[in-house]
């Protein structure tokens, strides 16, 4: 049997103290998350119930699988190698096929001679949905944000964004994914070992954007009252474009609690030489100031496949 010394048991109660400390922290996020989301879901669940079954669909594929492709193809001008891999596409197809309800056959289940139509094919819809989102963005009453809202973009491992400096102007010429929640966003930017981005966004004033669902958007968009958003993501989609100015850089330790708490059992943390710093990653934090929107030309895909 382990005697307990006056060490073990003063770094114990430190230990559950700050676990204390912590579940205060997130309850106290929580319940201020949901407060600003409220008057997002109102006015949404009438936005929506507006929209044709086409606009819902482009969301829905956006939110699943499509956001990496599309974004993916906006940042680098170009479809990524790794999209033209038959077996890929066989599983993108299910995502594709959800949205607008066409289900492919299977890769497996074609000729050969046509397994080349068969890519160009799937690749030339799911580009089309740029231009779906566009019009969206453009409606003349989608929602716009006031521009006192305060939006947060976590990123990881990109060396380009990872560069930018103070005063610098730069366009991001993807659909923008943000939150109003810095502790989600934070949250998704933490890899080990990875340059992680917390962006900060600020006066994007009369800037329209999308409030999308965290799950299941295609069947909850006309009942977003009741909609459990306790473990919502708050995504505000921003149209692409979008060009940013660079008020400060900061470089940090992460100070959001709910990466650490899924890593560590933090009432074993009872080593007196470890403190909670030790866990924090480091995070570069870039605010900016929204500078304009640049003029958006609509895709053609049939060309883009066929470069």
């Amino acid at each position: 049997m382990v005697k307990k010394t006056k060490s073990t048991k003063k770094s114990a109660n430190n230990i559950i103290k700050q676990d204390n400390n912590v579940s205060k922290t997130l309850k106290k996020y929580r319940t201020r998350h949901l407060s600003q989301m409220k008057n997002v879901i109102k006015t949404f669940t009438k936005f929506y119930n507006t929209l044709d079954i086409r606009y819902i669909m482009a969301i829905s594929y956006y939110k699943g699988e499509g956001s990496r492709f599309l974004n993916e193809f906006l940042y680098s001008g170009k479809i990524p190698k790794k999209y033209l891999n038959v077996p890929y596409d066989d599983n993108m197809k299910y995502s594709y096929g959800k949205a607008v309800g066409e289900y492919k056959p299977s890769y497996y289940n074609i000729p050969l001679s046509k397994v080349e139509d068969y890519v160009r094919d799937g690749l030339e819809k799911r580009l089309t949905f740029v231009n779906t989102l566009d019009k969206i963005f453009n409606m003349d009453d989608v929602p716009k944000l006031t521009g006192d809202e305060v939006l947060y973009r976590g990123v990881n491992s990109n060396d380009n964004l990872y560069k930018l400096r103070k005063n610098q102007t730069f366009t991001m010429k993807n659909f923008i994914s943000t939150s109003l929640s810095r502790e989600l966003s934070e949250d998704y930017a933490m890899y080990p070992n990875e340059k992680s981005v917390l962006f900060i966004l600020k006066n994007c004033k009369d800037v329209p954007y999308l409030y999308i669902p965290n799950n299941n958007f295609l069947k909850k968009h006309k009942k977003l009252e009741n909609l459990k958003i306790t473990r919502d993501f708050a995504e505000h989609l921003l149209p692409r474009n979008i060009q940013f100015k660079i008020v400060e850089v900061i470089n940090k330790k992460s100070n959001q609690f709910d990466y650490y708490k899924k890593f560590i059992n933090l009432k074993k943390y009872k080593n007196d030489n470890n403190s909670y710093e030790d866990l924090y990653l480091p995070v570069r934090i870039v605010i900016c100031e929204y500078v304009k929107t640049l003029e958006t030309t609509p895709i053609e895909p049939e060309k883009i496949v066929k470069r």
